[in-house]
């Protein structure tokens, strides 16, 4: 009743506010402003008492960090729609009347669909009910009285109150996952870029004609672009030794370092030695980065507090759409400026090296080591901590590798990765050749899909479509940005002392994926202005979309496992799977 009583005199606010400031000028709109500011200042308390009233402990993060990605997509939608309807026939006028219906309309779902908690609601199954309500308190909670006293003076609660006054820096774990961002973006930058670099530099006169070009076939580019894998597939599983046994800091420094250098002297090397010498310093780039995602999560669980893993890990690897973007939108403008493609190489590779000395200064392995840390925030992560350090920790590979969550996981990435490496690898050439875009229009349409994979519907639209070609992709790629608080975290669920481990297993199969990719495209593609070939490769994509995401639904799990625990093999409680476990 209060989120509906606020909400509704909130948008009567808003629908008013038009007549009322042609009335009363500036002064009327701050009264208006001031009683929208009192009614909504309900809606996050109402929000959190929600959430504590229907979210069991188990799903609590998951299900809070999606409601408040609300005020991000809020905020995104009003900045866009209010600009076109302030340039419609219906001016700004037309911006309350847009709002204040959205509001009006959202009442009536709630009057209808809205029940304060489980117990009252007359939707709700029993099975669900008791799941729901086993985490949650037995009595009223309009019932119980308020400890006013202990609350002021409690100090989990006054630390939360100036976390939250201060800001997301007030943390030393917030500057390592602030790293962490950085390295993937600029790795990544790094990474996808090659896919517009082939098309700079094998037709010069859609970017530099002043720059050298090459005569590259179809096959020999298909070779530059899963060579990148074939490096990145031989180090993934020893990303995760090398991080137990070395630190994170020194594997992610060394890496980094290593592959910024190999970026630098691409364009000298490629000069000299033409596409096979780019083969290998591309075989030697995926190998130096794949240390990269197992120090990610090992780093990940080692300075994530369990109750800020979702919300740490989310912000974490929206960096590797992050560097996405960035890598297409700017390698477009750097192919077509006076630098010319090498200006790309040079770009990326100083941009790692600064990563490198901002990481070897503030980096940290984890908060026992790190010299910036205080005593509360310390206590604070090590709480939900393993006591013992996870180097001396032995494998329990047998448990691994039989747990149906971790398969389910397994699967369920290398069906994602699929997708990734096509958009990455193959997109710009979809556009370039089916939808005859020019390198800038490439390059901003390529980064699209990436701020959001209608692949299919796409796949049958002609170059009379690109709008809807592009708007299909976009919407299907936002919709597989769920994985990132979905399945790619998983790992750090299932297993905080053997998550580097496991992220190596998983990334060394994704990366034998990502390497079948390009050379699966090359043998169906031999046209590469032929829609119909492309219909093929688009299709066979949707389906393995869509056979993860059942297998993940099925069987993926958020538990941590057994085999987590520090003394389990030594316990001798390993379970043999039963046949029915495994089918």
């Amino acid at each position: 009743m209060v989120l509906f009583v606020s909400i509704l005199v909130y948008c009567i606010l808003v629908l008013v506010t038009p007549v009322t400031v042609t009335w009363g000028s500036w002064q009327a709109f701050v009264v208006i402003r001031v009683l929208m500011g009192a009614f909504n200042g309900v809606l996050v308390p109402g929000i959190q008492q929600h959430l504590a009233n229907w979210s069991p402990k188990e799903e609590r993060t998951r299900l809070g960090a999606f409601t408040y990605t609300a005020f991000d997509c809020g905020a995104i939608c009003a900045m866009f729609v209010t600009g076109l309807i302030a340039t419609s026939p219906w001016g700004w006028p037309g911006i309350s009347y847009v709002g204040g219906s959205l509001g009006l309309s959202w009442c009536i779902l709630w009057l209808a669909f809205g029940a304060n908690n489980p117990g009252v609601s007359k939707c709700i199954g029993e099975k669900e009910s008791a799941y729901i309500l086993r985490s949650q308190p037995a009595k009223d909670s309009a019932k119980i009285p308020i400890p006013w006293r202990a609350i002021f003076s409690s100090t989990p609660f006054i630390a939360l109150v100036v976390t939250r006054c201060c800001g997301p820096l007030i943390g030393v774990r917030h500057v390592q996952i602030g790293l962490l961002f950085i390295c993937i973006s600029v790795s990544y930058f790094s990474k996808v870029n090659v896919a517009i670099s082939l098309v700079a530099m094998t037709d010069a006169a859609s970017a530099n004609p002043n720059q050298k070009e090459f005569d590259w076939s179809a096959a020999e580019k298909s070779y530059i672009l899963s060579s990148f894998y074939w490096g990145n597939v031989m180090t993934q599983f020893l990303g995760g030794y090398f991080c137990r046994f070395f630190g994170v800091k020194m594997v992610l420094f060394v890496s980094t370092l290593i592959y910024s250098i190999l970026v630098l002297v691409t364009p000298v090397t490629v000069t000299w030695g033409s596409w096979q010498a780019f083969v290998v310093i591309r075989v030697l780039m995926g190998a130096s980065q794949g240390f990269l995602v197992p120090g990610i999560q090992q780093h990940l669980a080692n300075w994530s507090p369990k109750e800020e893993r979702t919300r740490l890990g989310a912000f974490t690897y929206t960096a590797f759409d992050c560097g996405s973007i960035c890598a297409i939108l700017a390698t477009g403008l750097i192919a077509t400026s006076p630098w010319g493609w090498p200006g790309i190489s040079y770009v990326a590779g100083s941009l790692g090296l600064s990563w490198c000395t901002i990481w070897l200064a503030f980096g940290a392995n984890n908060p026992g080591v790190s010299k910036c840390i205080g005593e509360i925030e310390y206590a604070y992560i090590l709480k939900a901590q393993p006591a013992k350090d996870s180097a001396k920790i032995p494998i329990p590979w047998r448990a691994i590798f039989t747990s149906i969550p971790f398969i389910a996981l397994l699967i369920t990435r290398c069906c994602g990765i699929w997708s990734v490496t096509i958009l990455q690898t193959e997109i710009p050439s979809y556009l370039g050749y089916v939808l005859e875009m020019n390198i800038k229009q490439n390059a901003l349409y390529s980064a699209l899909p990436f701020l959001a994979l209608s692949l299919l519907g796409m796949s049958f639209l002609s170059v009379e479509h690109k709008t809807w070609a592009i708007i299909l992709m976009t919407l299907g790629q936002s919709a597989y940005s769920g994985a990132t608080i979905g399945s790619a975290l998983n790992s750090i669920d299932l297993s905080p002392n053997h998550a580097g481990i496991i992220t190596g297993i998983i990334n060394t199969s994704n990366a034998l994926v990502a390497l079948c990719v390009p050379l699966l495209v090359g043998v169906i593609i031999t046209d590469v202005s032929n829609r119909s070939q492309w219909q093929i490769i688009f299709g066979i994509t949707a389906l393995i979309y869509i056979c993860g995401s059942i297998i993940y639904i099925k069987w993926g799990s958020a538990e941590t496992q057994p085999w987590n625990d520090v003394d389990y093999l030594k316990r001798g409680v390993y379970i043999q799977p039963s046949r029915q476990m495994l089918a």
